[in-house]
């Protein structure tokens, strides 16, 4: 799964459009991580439905089909967020370093291992593996 912030695709350092489709061509899966990866509990109301609907949208109008999960920016999340999640059309969401996943979960709340940059690939390797 890549989650892909879409005011980056196409900027310098950053995928393309083709490179993100060649991605999904390539059996991944690409998701939403809004359009300019903000920390959302420090965003007004407006931008933050904004961030999570127009991100979304692209993505859609990019890949042809819908897109319901969103993992969210530094995995910084409140209720404020989750809401606006859920009124965006998301389905899915997923934080940072949270507990392992259990069914009781909620939908909008699933947790996930981050990696930031320059982490070294034994890192994820032990995260993956870790029970």
């Amino acid at each position: 799964m890549f989650f892909v912030y879409t005011g980056a695709v196409g900027a310098p350092g950053f995928l393309s459009w083709s490179d993100v489709k060649a991605l999904e061509a390539g059996g991944h899966e690409v998701l939403s991580h809004t359009v300019s990866h903000p920390n959302l509990q420090q965003v007004p109301d407006a931008r933050l439905a904004s961030e999570m609907r127009d991100s979304r949208a692209r993505l859609e109008q990019e890949l042809g089909h819908p897109i319901e999960c969103i993992a969210y920016p530094f995995g910084s999340y409140d209720g404020r967020v989750v809401k606006a999640a859920a009124d965006a059309g998301y389905r899915l969401a997923v934080i940072a370093d949270g507990p392992s996943a259990v069914d009781a979960s909620p939908a909008l709340e699933l947790p996930r291992w981050k990696m930031a940059y320059g982490e070294p690939l034994p890192l994820f390797v032990q995260r993956l593996c870790a029970p």
